[in-house]
């Protein structure tokens, strides 16, 4: 094997691996007009060709006793290894996927009317007679989108296994060489959500407990349905406590608590977590992780719904099963990801021009991907499947299914594939002009990363800063404690001095800064952010915008140059005014970490971020915000009986500027359930003390001033027009109620005090009333700043 030369190249993506998108009229890869540096490849041998199969006809192919069966849009067939001819046929319409089974059969799911509809079918095909052992029709449809239904889809030592569509999932299970039903997996115990999850040999079930996100997490054998473990985990989202399981033995899976979503090691008797395996996730994302199976000592994984063989997708990551480290991720930058050989050893089609005499195939080493083997070529036009099987890389083709046979060692001859992406070959830009740096200017490479220090990780709120980073350059969590979310993005930028262009790097670097200022920041609030403001006594040039929310929302954008390095800082934090322990995030904390979170990624390139010249913010005429839960216990008992209020003082708040208090039914809860129906009563109280801005320079009072404006604008588009309050502060508004289930919600002020107030009373449906209890609490909470 050779080490690869790390170049750059401009990826024609005429290679598209995943099925459905590629073209007749695409042009072939192989016939491109090769350039002077091309090199020339020997073409790997052609094992058997099967004409009779259409390009885009191929669902899969598995091994199949002595040669290769191919899974079609309208049923199996058997191909001779010898000539490539059919040997037997068995039909099916709709095929959705195909598995190979331990004995050798052939398993899959179909709908039996054709493409594009439910797959409600389920069978397994004799692989000597070629004919159905056993097919039935299932109870519920599988999913029918392709990557789920791929998923759905599991063939253990005895047992087939398939999981129903939708968000309340059941694994039916049938008896592999009988077809008997067997005793079905059904997790939705409660009525709160479930899911299930399978590899085939075990079925991971969730199930919501309660509103409070308790999640039962259950473990069972697929071949027995034997319950080996469960336990109790809180979590938002039923579905991404067991997302995939990615490993049987070793046991891992892809789990989250309390929002940190990552591949953990568990202890196969009890579920315990053991070693976590790579990056967090972002809560609540699509996290949608495939599992490509234990290879050489780690786990290999797909990212996203985004097929692994998709060209050039960098989509497949590789950790150390023993100690969750990282091998690799990114691959492949180049051509598609299309299996591995007998050996564990992933291999790779490429297309692009990468040769002269066709589409070029790779082996690579599972311990580096950089290093690999050159096997040969392939002749073909753009195709809709690639797989690998056994010894064979099988092409869908224009000129039919066609195998080649994977030579045991390289080719003496190099190529060099791309070292990155094509979306991180677009973010690298334009190449310098090497004669215009500067002594003081920044190179690129001298920022290691856009992580913070965890000094300031920690100042924002955030927790669990013992497990992997989040991958990326964001941090978000939503679940510590429930119902507060934290959410910050840092970016930099070096700038160069753009080639043709007679600028210089801090040139470039100023008119990055001007084209970022004039976006408008993008809000997830109730209200849109202001536009960027010029800061002053900050960097070389800054800008800010910031917001203020309503008592319990607030973000900041911090847009800043120091030489030619642009650092960007979005900083966000909400309290979720229906969740027991939601409490408001203050908006001097968001601000303060924006500016420390950009100073920190600046010191590692040797740039001092000074904040000194930046102006005192304004206090605000009251500095402390005073406890609620006491003093509103008897108001707020004409909403909720009996009451015990529970604070909501935001965990992080040095300062002491919020106060908050929740009030609900006995225990707490937010949902009572009489036996008969279940319902919502509770009310919430949040207090924040405005900071004025260093960044904006505005007072705590006109930020206060400007929730407002907003808050009628924005929510006028979604619910009936807020009602203005004159008897409750210096401005106060009323979201009514417009229906039983709906809360009631009061946004009021005094000086720089804001107060959010939200009421709900499901068990009774006199709307004005709770309209009423609403302005009554916000009365009596601002009482005290009056």
């Amino acid at each position: 094997m050779h080490r690869t030369r790390l170049v750059t190249l401009a990826l024609a993506l005429v290679l598209v691996v995943a099925t459905g998108c590629s073209g007749a009229d695409d042009e072939d890869p192989g016939t491109q007009p090769p350039t002077e540096e091309a090199p020339v490849v020997a073409a790997l041998e052609t094992a058997w060709t099967a004409p009779s199969i259409g390009q885009h006809d191929v669902v899969t192919v598995v091994a199949n006793d002595d040669g290769v069966a191919a899974a079609l849009d309208d049923g199996v067939v058997k191909i001779d290894p010898a000539t490539g001819d059919r040997t037997w046929r068995v039909p099916a319409r709709g095929v959705c996927t195909a598995r190979e089974a331990g004995d050798g059969s052939i398993v899959l799911t179909y709908s039996d009317r054709g493409p594009n509809t439910p797959c409600r079918w389920v069978g397994v095909v004799d692989p000597v007679a070629g004919a159905w052992r056993w097919r039935t029709r299932m109870p519920e449809p599988m999913d029918d989108i392709p990557e789920r239904a791929e998923a759905a889809l599991q063939v253990g030592d005895t047992t087939v296994t398939v999981i129903t569509a939708c968000c309340y999932s059941v694994a039916l299970r049938y008896d592999l060489r009988t077809g008997r039903e067997l005793r079905t997996v059904d997790p939705d115990v409660t009525g709160w959500g479930a899911w299930v999850v399978s590899d085939g040999q075990l079925i991971a079930t969730t199930s919501g407990l309660d509103r409070h996100s308790r999640v039962r997490l259950t473990m069972r054998d697929a071949d027995s349905g034997r319950r080996l473990w469960s336990r109790t985990v809180v979590e938002l989202v039923e579905e991404n406590v067991a997302s995939a399981i990615v490993s049987a033995d070793p046991l891992v899976l892809a789990t989250s608590e309390r929002g940190h979503q990552l591949m953990w090691r568990l202890d196969e008797r009890t579920g315990e977590p053991l070693t976590p395996i790579g990056p967090q996730s972002i809560d609540h994302s699509l996290f949608a992780t495939r599992s490509l199976g234990v290879h050489d000592g780690a786990v290999v994984v797909a990212r996203g719904f985004q097929s692994p063989l998709a060209t050039g997708s960098g989509g497949l990551a590789a950790y150390d099963v023993e100690t969750g480290a990282e091998r690799w991720s990114g691959f492949p930058a180049g051509g598609g990801f299309v299996g591995f050989d007998t050996e564990d050893r992933p291999v790779v089609l490429s297309g692009g021009g990468l040769t002269s005499t066709g589409a070029l195939v790779t082996r690579h080493s599972m311990d580096d991907v950089e290093d690999y083997d050159v096997l040969g070529t392939v002749e073909t036009s753009a195709f809709a499947f690639a797989t690998v099987v056994d010894d064979l890389v099988v092409v869908a083709t224009g000129a039919g299914l066609v195998a080649h046979r994977l030579p045991d060692e390289g080719q003496d001859v190099e190529v060099d594939l791309p070292s990155s992406t094509w979306d991180q070959q677009l973010l690298a830009g334009q190449q310098a002009d090497e004669s215009r740096w500067e002594d003081d200017d920044v190179r690129p490479g001298a920022i290691d990363t856009c992580h913070p220090s965890r000094t300031t990780l920690r100042a924002f709120g955030l927790h669990r800063l013992d497990l992997p980073a989040q991958a990326g350059c964001r941090w978000f969590e939503r679940q510590e404690p429930l119902g507060v979310t934290r959410d910050l993005e840092v970016g930099y930028r070096i700038l160069s001095p753009p080639a043709d262009s007679g600028m210089t790097a801090v040139e470039a670097a100023q008119a990055d800064v001007e084209q970022a200022r004039e976006k408008r920041p993008y809000g997830a609030g109730p209200v849109d952010p202001p536009r960027h403001r010029p800061v002053r006594g900050l960097g070389d040039e800054a800008y800010a915008s910031v917001l203020t929310g309503p008592g319990a929302y607030g973000e900041v954008h911090l847009l800043v140059r120091v030489r030619n390095v642009v650092v960007e800082v979005s900083a966000r934090g909400e309290a979720d005014a229906t969740d027991v322990r939601g409490a408001s995030v203050p908006g001097y904390v968001l601000e303060d970490t924006a500016v420390a979170a950009a100073t920190d990624v600046l010191a590692q390139a040797g740039l001092d971020l000074d904040v000194d010249p930046l102006p005192a913010p304004d206090p605000g005429a009251v500095t402390r915000a005073r406890p609620v839960c006491r003093a509103l216990a008897a108001e707020a008992r004409a909403v909720v009986e009996p009451t015990r209020g529970l604070d909501q003082r935001a965990p992080v708040d040095p300062e002491r500027r919020t106060a908050g208090c929740y009030w609900g039914v006995g225990d707490g809860a937010i949902v009572v359930d009489d036996g008969e129906r279940q319902y919502s009563r509770y009310a919430k109280v949040g207090v924040h003390a405005v900071r004025g801005s260093a960044l904006s320079g505005r007072t705590g009072e006109q930020l206060a001033e400007d929730v407002f404006t907003d808050l009628r604008a924005g929510h006028s588009f979604y619910y009936e027009k807020p009602r203005p309050l004159d008897d409750v502060g210096d401005q106060a508004l009323l979201f009514p109620a417009l229906g039983w289930s709906e809360e009631a919600k009061v946004v009021a002020r005094v000086g720089n005090v804001v107060v959010q107030v939200t009421v709900n009373d499901q068990a009774d449906e006199d709307l004005a009333a709770r309209n009423e209890a609403a302005a009554a609490l916000a009365r009596a909470a601002l009482a005290p700043y009056r």
